[in-house]
């Protein structure tokens, strides 16, 4: 190992701060362009299947919170699925508007649907939280699908999703949504998630470990089996936190129990932000959670990823105007802008994420930096707000 260094110190020079910092971005840029290879071959679509077993009972659980522009499409994603065996539960979380009207009155048209007047918030709990813990108390289904109330289905998705959950004896299936937004400031914070996920969390490595921190889970399909949900605790096991989705992924990894994620981009469809205001409030209130929280990790986070994005472009270009090519600085700053710029590329390609955003990455990341320090800021002084309730 000495030697090699070395060797490398004969060719690169004294070393100096910025050598230290520009080999760091160089080990993150080659590790996100591994996993994004390595996870576009992996991941799959969610195949089409029909069934050859006895249809398991499935609840799908719907927490509402004025959700008036948006449950009705939901219902009738649900309720025109191609399987049968459903229960459809909706639950409305003290909506101010007309939710629970809504709902009510599709309840009454559509005998698979149930609705459900939601309890006064119990102190501890997160709103949405509370509501998915009250609907699995009065589920019937063999299987748990929750998903959120601004979704739409394709008609086969629930059949397909079962037969693959079946099929392969998993306990836990989730799916990576598409997105349809009007709105270019939530085009490129759901561009970066989209990269966060399949450039960061090696998929092949999450499903032959343990390890909770590799797991991810997507608020828009989550299916579960009944016994495996309360065998990890439920949604009591993290009541408080607003990271859910994630969690209950990352609960069921540390079980053991075997689980997947797919691709399904084009067959669940999620409504996002329509202003730079909602997507930063929107975006940012899940930020701080994902750092459990704690400003000086996320900081450290950050100064990790604003040295591997930018650090780059700017010695590239500064070869580039002193016509400087022939240092391992110059040889590592374009290697890292490779392998950043395909890590990217890969990511539209698979998660079927906006492409001008992984084009124009550095400005993508530039905008989720202010998101994060938004959050930052409003967690801080205590000012989290989503459905017009405060999150504590």
């Amino acid at each position: 190992m000495v030697y090699v260094l070395l060797l490398i110190k004969s060719f690169w020079g004294p070393f100096i701060f910025s050598d230290i910092l520009l080999f760091v971005s160089f080990v993150i840029c080659f590790y996100t362009f591994i996993v994004s290879i390595s996870n576009f071959f992996y991941l799959r679509q969610i195949k089409t299947n029909s069934i050859s077993f006895e249809e398991p009972k499935i609840s799908i659980l719907i927490p509402c919170r004025n959700e008036e522009d948006n449950v009705e499409n939901v219902i009738n994603s649900m309720v025109n699925q191609t399987y049968e065996n459903i229960e459809v539960i909706l639950l409305d979380d003290s909506s101010t508007d007309n939710t629970a009207e809504i709902i009510s009155k599709l309840s009454k048209k559509f005998s698979k649907v149930r609705y459900v007047t939601g309890l006064e918030l119990e102190k501890g709990w997160i709103g949405k939280n509370w509501a998915c813990h009250q609907l699995t108390k009065i589920a019937n289904g063999e299987y748990f699908l929750f998903c959120d109330a601004d979704v739409v289905y394709d008609k086969d998705l629930v059949r397909d999703s079962i037969a693959n959950l079946k099929n392969n004896n998993y306990k836990f299936l989730t799916l990576f949504p598409g997105r349809k937004s009007n709105s270019l400031t939530d085009k490129f914070i759901w561009s970066f998630a989209g990269w966060a996920i399949n450039a960061w969390l090696p998929f092949t490595i999450t499903f032959k470990t343990n390890i909770s921190l590799l797991a991810a889970g997507f608020g828009q399909f989550l299916l579960i089996d009944k016994e495996t949900y309360f065998k990890i605790g439920g949604h009591k096991s993290f009541k408080n936190t607003q990271l859910d989705d994630f969690e209950l992924s990352r609960l069921v990894q540390k079980s053991g129990d075997k689980w997947s994620v797919a691709i399904a981009s084009n067959r669940v469809i999620t409504k996002g932000y329509g202003s730079f205001t909602e997507s930063i409030n929107g975006h940012g209130r899940s930020i701080m959670p994902v750092f459990h929280n704690n400003g000086i990790i996320m900081f450290l986070f950050w100064c990790i990823i604003s040295n591997t994005i930018f650090f780059p472009i700017f010695l590239s270009i500064n070869s580039i105007v002193n016509s400087d090519y022939s240092n391992l600085n110059t040889y590592l700053s374009f290697c890292n802008l490779f392998f950043i710029i395909i890590s990217w590329i890969l990511t539209s390609f698979k998660t079927k994420v906006n492409i001008i955003p992984c084009l124009i990455y550095p400005f993508t990341t530039f905008l989720i930096l202010f998101v994060a320090i938004h959050s930052l800021y409003r967690t801080k002084k205590r000012i989290i707000f989503w459905k017009d309730r405060l999150i504590s």
